[in-house]
């Protein structure tokens, strides 16, 4: 003998799936940028150095500067979590303004340099490390912007003795 809450379940399951193929949901992002980030071969421990992403964004789209306007999800760069490392400052482009929908909008196109300054504390060993970088943005075409996505980028550094 089935119970009610069973019976709940077996008449509810349908209709969440239809409400989550039929739904408000988004399409996913278009693969429209690519990224890699470089540094120095070894950097010295206790000292700063500087990781440099490289942005490569399709034509035909753009993705929002950094700052953004209110309401607006701007591009940001993160270094990190890394036991030993820490993100000092992130240094982004000029952006160029763009009439997008009638706004103007400032916005990254075609390609573009982000500049990361990260310290290696004066307590991490010699040896090679992999920093997790991650560059989340929100890119459009003209007509409509598309949800927020990340690119997932690893950094090896070397670190060597202080001085």
């Amino acid at each position: 003998m089935r119970t009610i809450a069973g019976r709940v379940v077996t008449l509810a399951t349908p209709m969440l799936i239809a409400a989550a193929l039929c739904g408000n949901a988004q399409p996913p992002s278009p693969k429209l940028v690519k990224a890699s980030v470089s540094g120095p071969k070894s950097v010295p421990a206790g000292k700063a150095f500087t990781l440099t992403v490289a942005v490569s964004i399709d034509s035909h789209y753009h993705i929002q500067g950094n700052p953004a306007p209110k309401d607006y999800i701007a591009t940001e760069l993160e270094v990190g979590p890394a036991k030993g490392f820490k993100l000092d400052k992130v240094t982004y482009p000029k952006a160029v303004v763009k009439l997008v929908a009638g706004e103007k909008l400032p916005v990254y196109e075609g390609a573009i340099q982000i500049k990361a300054e990260v310290s290696a504390d004066h307590a991490v060993r010699p040896g090679k490390y992999v920093l997790p970088v991650s560059l989340r943005y929100q890119g459009c075409d003209d007509q409509k912007c598309f949800p927020p996505t990340a690119v997932a980028m690893k950094a090896a550094v070397t670190v060597t003795g202080g001085k």
